[in-house]
């Protein structure tokens, strides 16, 4: 038997993933077939043995890799985050599988997380951790992109962002995905309009265009921020929704918005 490995701590990690009740030592003879006689690696030898007992690839906890912040990944590794989700879209490939396109930050970044699967696995807003990311660089996208079983992730705590203007910067949207049903999401730019009030009960306290790259965008708020005209900010909390009166995407700020000026 492999010198290298545990047997007693993977029979333990075995049991805990079978759900029906299996004796140890059924356990330590089937892995020590797969392992000696198949001569398989550990994970699928694992992954082996609970389907054998009735279980599926959902069954199955990897053990968390090295954990690393988004900023220190490079293409080519295997890596575990603990990030936040801002964004997650289900999309169906011409072939006709599906994935789960995940845009998740943490202190140092943000990061596109693709799933194999069928049903959304997170919430927006909530922090997960995504254990065993594989790292590679995405010449479609652009940029790196980190792969992710489903029985990886795990529901994490709450990060605490770093309140410094290039963290929230670094946590922004792209105007390229700017798109109808987004919510707290951040966005960078500027103001260059700001619209007399209304006076009409009930009217938003503020209304304008925000800059985001190359365009300005109409928003409206019912909060009291502190927002002035051609002033670089960051603002998180913020929705998008497309206004059909004006044809085009419109940014709204909560009450729970946050504006952060460049440093």
């Amino acid at each position: 038997m492999n010198e290298e490995i545990d047997i007693q701590k993977e029979i333990d990690s075995l049991s805990k993933m079978i759900k029906a009740p299996v004796d140890r030592s059924v356990l330590e003879e089937e892995l020590d077939r797969y392992l000696n006689k198949y001569l398989m690696d550990l994970e699928s030898s694992k992954r082996a043995i609970i389907k054998d007992h009735g279980g599926s690839d959902d069954d199955y906890k990897s053990p968390m890799v090295d954990y690393c912040q988004i900023s220190e990944l490079t293409n080519g590794i295997t890596r575990s985050l603990i990030a936040k989700v801002n964004d997650c879209r289900q999309i169906v490939t011409k072939t006709g599988k599906t994935i789960l396109k995940i845009k998740a930050s943490d202190n140092s970044g943000s990061v596109l997380i693709d799933v194999w699967d069928t049903e959304p696995v997170t919430e927006q807003g909530k922090v997960y951790t995504f254990k065993n990311c594989r790292i590679k660089y995405d010449n479609y996208a652009g940029c790196l992109v980190a792969t992710c079983r489903k029985s990886d992730i795990e529901e994490n705590g709450e990060i605490q962002i770093d309140p410094s203007f290039n963290k929230i910067r670094s946590l922004s949207i792209r105007e390229d995905e700017l798109r109808d049903g987004l919510n707290n999401v951040v966005i960078y730019g500027f103001v260059t309009t700001i619209l007399p009030p209304s006076g009409r009960p009930n009217a938003p306290k503020m209304t304008g265009f925000f800059n985001i790259g190359d365009n300005d965008y109409r928003f409206v708020t019912w909060a009291e921020l502190p927002l002035e005209e051609d002033v670089v900010v960051c603002i998180d909390k913020v929705s998008v929704s497309f206004n059909t009166y004006v044809n085009q995407l419109e940014l709204k700020f909560s009450n729970n918005s946050t504006i952060y000026e460049e440093d």
